[in-house]
C-alpha cells in the first residue's frame, strides 16, 4: 500500500494560502499572484528550485502528474501558470500551463456523477496513485491543451539575476517569459521556462473544444474509449 501524499502547500490568486509542513516541499504558485502572497512559503520554494532543480535537468519535456492530483478534492489546475516544485521530475519543478481540469481524469466529472455513481465508474475521476476517488466535480481538458505539452517537467531558464546558473532547453523546447517580476524575493520564480515549441495558449485565446465522454464527434475524443484511467 503506497504512503499517503504529503501535506499540500499551495497559493495562487483569488484563493487563500494553505501552508504546511511537506517533507519533498511541493509548492504550487500562479505566476500572476500577488506578491505578498508569495512570502509564506518563498523559503521552501526557493530552495527547491537551487538545488533540486540545478541538480539534473534530464527529464525536461518529459509528461508529469503534480501532487496536489494525489489529493481527492483536488479540482483544475485552472489557467495560467502553476509551477510546482520539489514534483516527481528530475528537474524539480512540473509546470502547468494554461491547463485545464486533471492530468489523470481527461474527461472529468459532473457533481452528479460524484453524488450518484460508483467509485469505480469509467466516467469517474481517481488520484492517480493510489486510485483513491475524486470527491469534488472537474473539469475536462480540452482538446488542444493536452497534458503531455500543458504538464511538463520543466526548468528556468532565464530571469532577472546575473549570477543565477540557469538551464539551457534541450530540442523540441524554448525559452518563453512565463513569470513577471513583481519585486520583493518574487525574482526566485519570475522568468523564463522551458516548454514545449509551438505550444501558446496566450491570454486572449480561449480554449479549444473539451473532451466529452458521450459525444460521438471525434473532436473530443481523448482516447482510453472515452473513459477516464
Amino acid at each position: 500500500m503506497l504512503p499517503p501524499p504529503p501535506a499540500r502547500r499551495s497559493v495562487a490568486a483569488h484563493e487563500s494560502s494553505s501552508v504546511g509542513a511537506t517533507p519533498g516541499c511541493s509548492c504550487r504558485r500562479r505566476a500572476r499572484v500577488a506578491a505578498f502572497l508569495l512570502v509564506p512559503f518563498l523559503a521552501c520554494c526557493a530552495a527547491a528550485d537551487s538545488s533540486e532543480v540545478a541538480a539534473s535537468r534530464s527529464d525536461v519535456g518529459a509528461p508529469c502528474i503534480p501532487h496536489d492530483e494525489d489529493y481527492g478534492d483536488f479540482s483544475d489546475h485552472g489557467d495560467g501558470v502553476n509551477l510546482y516544485w520539489g514534483e516527481p521530475c528530475e528537474s524539480g519543478l512540473c509546470l502547468a500551463y494554461d491547463f485545464l481540469g486533471r492530468v489523470s481524469c481527461p474527461y472529468g466529472q459532473t457533481q452528479q456523477e460524484v453524488e450518484t455513481l460508483p467509485a469505480d465508474a469509467p466516467a469517474r475521476c481517481r488520484t492517480p496513485r493510489t486510485g483513491e476517488p475524486v470527491t469534488v466535480p472537474v473539469q475536462p481538458q480540452s482538446v488542444d491543451r493536452p497534458p503531455e505539452l500543458a504538464v511538463i517537467c520543466s526548468c528556468r531558464c532565464d530571469g532577472p539575476e546575473s549570477e543565477t546558473d540557469y538551464c539551457a532547453c534541450p530540442s523540441g523546447m524554448e525559452c518563453r517569459h512565463l513569470v513577471d517580476d513583481v519585486g520583493q524575493a518574487a525574482s526566485d520564480f519570475a522568468g523564463s521556462y522551458c516548454v514545449p515549441q509551438g505550444y501558446n495558449p496566450g491570454d486572449d485565446v480561449p480554449p479549444g473544444p473539451l473532451c466529452d465522454k458521450e459525444s460521438l464527434d471525434p473532436a473530443t475524443d481523448c482516447g482510453n474509449d472515452r473513459e477516464n484511467p
